[in-house]
This record gives C-alpha cells, sequence and structure tokens, in this order.
C-alpha cells in the first residue's frame, strides 16, 4: 500500500483512540498497516522496479502526499498533533524497514522472518491497483474530515 494510506491511518487511529488507551497508539498503528496490507493494493508493478527511475518518481509523490496528509490531520486536529505524530511513525515504520531488506542486505533470522511475513501478506499487490489506493485515501480522508 501507498504510504499517504498509512499516514492517513495512523492519524485516524491517533484522532479516534479514546484518551485512556493512548499507550496503544503505537501497537495499533503499527498493527493497522499490516491489516492495510492485506487488502489489494498498488505494487509489484514490472515498470516501477525498485532503484528504477519510475520507482523514484512514485516515491516523491508519495511522499509529497504524505506531508500533505499530514499537514492537513495535524491542521484538522492540532489538540491531538503529538499523538497523530506517533501514530504516523509507527503506521509507515514497516515500510520504513524495507530499506534494511533492501539497501543493506540484513541477513538476521528475525529480520528475514519479518520480511518474508511482510512480503506474505502482499498478496494483492498489482500494477493497476494504484486506483484502489486512491478510493482508500477517498475513505480516509473523509473520516479525517468529518472527525474535525
Amino acid at each position: 500500500m501507498l504510504g499517504f494510506n498509512h499516514v492517513l491511518s495512523g492519524s485516524l487511529v491517533a484522532i479516534l483512540t479514546p484518551p485512556q488507551y493512548v499507550a496503544y497508539v503505537p501497537l495499533i498503528a503499527f498493527a493497522l498497516h499490516f491489516v492495510l496490507d492485506t487488502f489489494p493494493h498498488y505494487g509489484r508493478d514490472d515498470a516501477a522496479t525498485v532503484g528504477s527511475r519510475r520507482f523514484h518518481k512514485i516515491l516523491v509523490i508519495d511522499a509529497l502526499l504524505c506531508i500533505a496528509f499530514l499537514a492537513l490531520a495535524l491542521a484538522l486536529h492540532p489538540d491531538k498533533a503529538l499523538l497523530i505524530v506517533v501514530g504516523v511513525v509507527f503506521s509507515t515504520l514497516p515500510d520504513f524497514l524495507w530499506i534494511f531488506n533492501y539497501y543493506l542486505k540484513v541477513s538476521h533470522k528475525a529480520a528475514r522472518m519479518f520480511f518474508a511475513f511482510s512480503a506474505k501478506i502482499q498478496w494483492g499487490e498489482r500494477p493497476w491497483a494504484w486506483s484502489l489506493d486512491v478510493l482508500y485515501a477517498m475513505i480516509f480522508l473523509v473520516l479525517l474530515v468529518g472527525l474535525s
């Protein structure tokens, strides 16, 4: 799933979590990342392999949308700013961990198990599924704005 949906979901976790359970926001946001990755979404695009020019374009656009959606969440819910940032960090963390797999070639057994699990649950990655990522974002945005 593209990063901007994880930013939106992490923001929503922070906003929707009752005050007595805010200590669980990191765990919930982290776990929700994997739940979302089980849904069909954009990925496994032979035209945008890791490191390719197209991959970098998609990465830049995704990063800009992540920043924009985080800024929107913070603007709509300034009273929960710190919690939103925590939710966003933990909801996007699993994707940042892939840097270790792709570029640092980590070979620790626990890391291999984590990346195998992460890859297995993404059964629904398809190049055409970018439209589903847009649909998910629209749903998340309606919730984000509606809760303000």
